[in-house]
C-alpha cells in the first residue's frame, strides 16, 4: 500500500499471513452425470458456491483433484482470479467440492489475519487498484498467484479486524437483500408483461398473427408506422477533459435507461445536431447479439449532452404512446425479434441499421388499452426504480466505508 497505516497496524504480504495460497485444477475434467461437483467463477454467489449449478465430474477425477489440494476447506477464502476478477467469499459449506484454476484458495494464519477481513479487503477498490498499478493501469483479465501472494495487506489487531469485517458484512447483507428484492420484482414484471402483451386486458377473442396469438382488436404494425422521422445515428468525437458531455453506451440496460455514464468530448458546433432533449428515445445499434437494440427514454438532468455513434435516436409521432412502446421493446418477445434481425455473424458485435429498426413489428392495442397496460406496470417499475436507487446508494456507502475502514482513516471501537 502506498499510504501509511495507523500505529498498531502492520503491513505484510499475503503469503506471510497465510498457511496456503493455491488455485484449482489447471485442466477441465469431462462432465458426467450424477458425479461430484466442480466449481468455476460462474458458480460463485454472494457468500456461497451454488452447488446446484456446478458441473459434475467422475469420482476418480474428483479424488485426484482433492489429492492435489483443489478442494477448499471451511474457512478458506475463495477469490476469482480469471475472467471475472474480484468475486470473493469465505467458504463455509459442508459440501465436498473441487474448483478450477480460475479460483484461488487462500488459507490464512488466523492468529494474524481473519478470513472475513481478508474477504473484504480482496473485494475492495484498494486491492483492485493495487493490482492495476502493477499492470501499469491496464485492464486486469487474470491475476497470477505470484501477484496475489505479494500484495501488501494492512493488518489491524484481530479485534479490530473482526469489527471492521462485521460492519462491512452487515452492509453486504443489505446489498444482498435489496438485490434479491430487485430480482423478484424483475421476475414479476417479466411475467406480468408477457401476460399483458400477449393476452391484453380482459380479452376473450384472439387471432393468429405474424407475432403469434394476439387479441382480436389488436393490430401488428411496423415501427416505421409510429415514427415521425427516420432513426438518426449519434456522433462520437474524441474524448477530452472539460469538454462537452456525451452519454456512454453503458447507460442502456436490459430494463431501461439509466443516464449515469457520461464522458467529456471535444467541443464542436456539430455536437449541437445531436443534443438530447428530455423524452428522447434511444436505441443501441451496435452491441453483442444479447444486448443490441436496448432502448431507453432520456430524462434531462440539468446538463445537456449528446449520444454516441453506437446509439440511434428514434422520434415518434405525437400520437404514439412512447411509454407503451418502451415496455413493448423491452419485452422478451421483442428482444428476441430484434436480436434475430441484427446483422453480423460475430456474437461479439452485431449491428442494426435504420431500415431494420423501421421494420421491427410490434403488437399495438387500442390507445385506451395501452394506457391501461402502463397503469398496471407502472407501480412495479416505480418499486424497481426505488430499490435500484437504494442498491446504488448502499453500494456507494460500502465503497466509502472500505476506503475509510480498511486503510485505518477511520478507526473502529472494539470495546
Amino acid at each position: 500500500m502506498s499510504e501509511q497505516v495507523p500505529e498498531g497496524w502492520g503491513v505484510n504480504s499475503l503469503s506471510d499471513l497465510s498457511k496456503k495460497i493455491t488455485d484449482g485444477s489447471h485442466y477441465s475434467p469431462p462432465t458426467v452425470e450424477n458425479g461430484c461437483p466442480i466449481a468455476t467463477v460462474e458458480n460463485m454467489r454472494h457468500s456461497t458456491i451454488d452447488i446446484s449449478s456446478c458441473r459434475s465430474i467422475s469420482e476418480e477425477e474428483f479424488t485426484n483433484l482433492t489429492a492435489n489440494s483443489c478442494n477448499p476447506k471451511i474457512g478458506d477464502v475463495l477469490f476469482s482470479k480469471d475472467g471475472t476478477i474480484g468475486k470473493t467469499l469465505v467458504f463455509q459449506q459442508s459440501d465436498n467440492i473441487v474448483v478450477l484454476s480460475s479460483i484461488a484458495i487462500i488459507r490464512t494464519e488466523n492468529s494474524k489475519l481473519l478470513p472475513h477481513f481478508l474477504e473484504q479487503f480482496l473485494s475492495s477498490p484498494i486491492f483492485i487498484g493495487e493490482l492495476e498499478n502493477r499492470k501499469s493501469g491496464s485492464a486486469i483479465r487474470r491475476v497470477v498467484l505470484g501477484d496475489l501472494k505479494s500484495i501488501p495487506i494492512p493488518t489491524p489487531p484481530l479485534p479490530e479486524q473482526k469489527k471492521i469485517a462485521s460492519i462491512l458484512t452487515s452492509v453486504d447483507e443489505v446489498i444482498e437483500k435489496t438485490q434479491s428484492q430487485i430480482d423478484k420484482l424483475q421476475d414479476l414484471k417479466k411475467g406480468t408483461m408477457n401476460e399483458l402483451l400477449t393476452k391484453g386486458i380482459g380479452h376473450t377473442e384472439f387471432k393468429d398473427s405474424e407475432l403469434g396469438r394476439i387479441p382480436k382488436s389488436w393490430e401488428v404494425k411496423k415501427l416505421s408506422e409510429l415514427l415521425s422521422k427516420n432513426p438518426k445515428n449519434g456522433f462520437s468525437p474524441k474524448e477530452t477533459e472539460n469538454g462537452d458531455l456525451s452519454l456512454g453506451l453503458g447507460c442502456l440496460r436490459k430494463d431501461g435507461f439509466l443516464p449515469t455514464q457520461l464522458k467529456s468530448i471535444e467541443p464542436s458546433e456539430r455536437n449541437k445536431d445531436f443534443l438530447l432533449k428530455d423524452g428522447d428515445f434511444l436505441m443501441s445499434r451496435s452491441n453483442t447479439r444479447e444486448l443490441v437494440g436496448l432502448v431507453g427514454i432520456f430524462r434531462d438532468f440539468g446538463r445537456g449532452c449528446i449520444y454516441p455513434d453506437l446509439m440511434m435516436r428514434l422520434t415518434f409521432k405525437k400520437s404514439a404512446n412512447v411509454d407503451f412502446i418502451l415496455q413493448m421493446l423491452l419485452s422478451s418477445a421483442l428482444r428476441t425479434q430484434i436480436s434475430r434481425l441484427a446483422q453480423g455473424t460475430s456474437e461479439t458485435m452485431v449491428k442494426l441499421n435504420s431500415q431494420i429498426v423501421k421494420d421491427i413489428r410490434i403488437p399495438v392495442p387500442p390507445d385506451i388499452e395501452q394506457d391501461g397496460i402502463i397503469r398496471i406496470i407502472s407501480p412495479i417499475n416505480k418499486c424497481l426504480s426505488d430499490k435500484k436507487q437504494k442498491l446504488h446508494q448502499t453500494q456507494s456507502l460500502k465503497k466509502s466505508l472500505m476506503q475509510d475502514l480498511l486503510t485505518g482513516k477511520v478507526r473502529v471501537s472494539v470495546n
